[in-house]
């Protein structure tokens, strides 16, 4: 389709997603302390500032699951997840790469849950076409009845 690669966007973060060597993005401060405001949480960028024998911190694997919904659903399948699934995203989100809402829910699917997955055509990132739809799937999933 020739007209496919229009309505996609390029991607406006590193290929260390997001991770910024110098520390200061919102993903750095994510992986903060109480007294560190951000730190790194790929050896490619630690070793960047700090030289080829520099290690992570020992609590960012753990945090790196937690962050990561790939990890519950793959290596530490938690049987207790929601088994209905609303995922959409724009084709020109730059912030959220397609493959990972695919992968999302080709596994999910792959576990037997229900997913209802599209993609907003032209939409960038956080976008919501179709709020009504939403409540009404809400609505569906959860057996409420309209008074």
């Amino acid at each position: 389709m020739p007209g496919c690669v229009v309505g996609c966007s390029g991607a406006t973060r590193s290929s260390g997603g997001g991770h910024d060597c110098a520390r200061s993005t919102p993903e750095n401060n994510l992986f903060g302390t109480g007294t560190t405001k951000a730190r790194h949480f790929t050896l490619y960028s630690l070793r960047h500032e700090s030289g080829g024998s520099a290690r992570l911190d020992g609590d960012i694997p753990a945090k790196l699951h937690l962050m990561n919904p790939m990890y519950h659903l793959v290596d530490k399948v938690n049987g207790n997840r929601a088994k209905h699934w609303w995922i959409r995203l724009g084709t020109k989100d730059s912030d959220t790469s397609h493959t990972v809402a695919g992968n999302l829910a080709a596994r999910l699917t792959g576990l037997g849950d229900e997913v209802d997955t599209a993609y907003y055509w032209d939409a960038g990132h956080g976008a919501d076409q179709d709020p009504g739809d939403f409540i009404r799937w809400i609505a569906q999933v959860s057996g409420h009845k309209s008074k």
